[in-house]
């Protein structure tokens, strides 16, 4: 198992406050295992949840509920679908190239994977932060696109 040095710890909080600088309110929840840090870009939200067990990193995105992350994981309180990983999002959005680099990416583990990903996500979801929002409206509207689709 690999531990969370500080030099880790020091990487995280210099991308969480690159994307706290550009997004509308943002936060961090402390579970088993790992943190969640969340931002929110308009009606966007991005969460990159880091498996300190695992030693990775991964983006979710959904859509905001009150200007906060939805109730639930994957699927809300009434059922429906309410988070999506990012590769999937960017590959319905058209950006099927970064969609597979995060993808392949994220079959990695370690620490310095884990700050790739992070790196990867953060700097995905900055570049793309329109289309990503409007393909999370379509999705939570339940008119998710059928472009690009990895699967």
């Amino acid at each position: 198992m690999t531990s969370d040095n500080d030099e880790a710890r020091a990487f995280r909080s210099e991308w969480s406050q690159t994307l706290a600088a550009s997004a509308d309110d943002h936060g961090i929840v402390n579970c088993r295992g790992g943190e969640l840090r969340w931002y929110r870009f308009g009606e966007l939200i991005l969460e990159i949840e880091v498996d300190t067990r695992e030693s990775a990193a991964f983006g979710l995105m959904s859509r905001a509920e009150d200007g906060r992350p939805p109730d639930g994981y994957y699927l809300g309180k009434d059922g429906k679908r309410v988070r999506w990983h990012l590769s999937e999002v960017l590959a319905a959005a058209g950006q099927a190239g970064p969609a597979a680099e995060l993808k392949e990416m994220t079959r990695l583990s370690g620490d310095d994977a884990k700050n790739a990903q992070i790196s990867l996500v953060a700097s995905l979801v900055l570049a793309h932060k329109m289309i990503l929002e409007e393909e999370i409206v379509r999705r939570s509207n339940g008119t998710e696109s059928n472009s690009g689709r990895l699967c």
